[in-house]
């Protein structure tokens, strides 16, 4: 799953941030993104030998005391906020993964439900705000797009 193409594409996101903090962050979210994309499947996944393999690159490429743990837990986190705000980050993550945005959201809000459930803590804060927010601007978005199907194919 986390092939070598994969990394070298993250590792690509990193490198366009403006500083090594958001590179840091810019790493953690497309490694946590692109983690989540890959186990969103339905089909079974060994779970162990998949923590091996992304725990091996995080240590190598930011260093030991990283987990796929702890970028699951920035990604629930305030200090993910900066990353998803990034429009540099979105359109590197979009155009190397090929992911829709309207994923993104979802991805998020599942590992932070995921999170919070864990922690007990409750889901409310500023990325669950950013999170509703871009769910709400997605559905307006497809709404209006149907209303224009709809009223174009009424025409003819």
């Amino acid at each position: 799953m986390l092939d070598d193409y994969a990394q070298q594409r993250i590792l690509a996101i990193a490198k366009i941030a403006s500083n090594s903090k958001q590179a840091l962050g810019y790493f953690r979210l497309a490694i946590g993104l692109f983690y989540l994309s890959q186990i969103m499947v339905d089909k079974e996944i060994d779970f162990d030998p998949l923590h091996r393999q992304y725990n091996q690159f995080i240590n190598n490429s930011i260093g030991a005391g990283h987990s796929i743990t702890s970028v699951l837990q920035f990604m629930s986190g305030e200090r993910v906020m900066s990353v998803v705000h990034s429009e540099r980050f979105m359109n590197a993550f979009m155009d190397n993964f090929g992911l829709p945005f309207h994923h993104i959201p979802l991805m998020l809000l599942v590992n932070l439900e995921v999170s919070k459930n864990i922690s007990k803590i409750s889901i409310e804060g500023p990325l669950h705000r950013w999170i509703a927010d871009q769910q709400a601007r997605i559905t307006r978005m497809q709404s209006s797009i149907g209303k224009d199907v709809r009223s174009a194919t009424h025409k003819g």
